[in-house]
């Protein structure tokens, strides 16, 4: 099967299954108002949480990896 007929079978699959949207924000907006969908609601939110503290955290890594391979290029006032 040629990638772009895998690409159009997947994409229409996706839209005849609604149920696979469940994880979508307008899904979960319908779902805050319904009491026993609260522990949903608050599981998007902290994946949410997660994974903006994990791109934090790898961008703040990446900083102060170059800055302190740089520090360690830079030659010292006593050379």
């Amino acid at each position: 099967m040629r990638p772009a007929a895998r690409l159009t079978l997947l994409t229409a699959l996706a839209l005849a299954l609604p149920a696979l949207a469940l994880a979508c924000p307008a899904c979960k907006n319908a779902l805050a108002d319904d009491p026993s969908a609260q522990g949903f609601a608050r599981g998007i939110y902290l994946s949410i949480l997660l994974m903006l503290g994990v791109l934090f955290s790898l961008v703040g890594f990446f900083i102060w990896k170059l800055v302190r391979m740089a520090r360690d290029e830079a030659p010292s006032p006593g050379r």
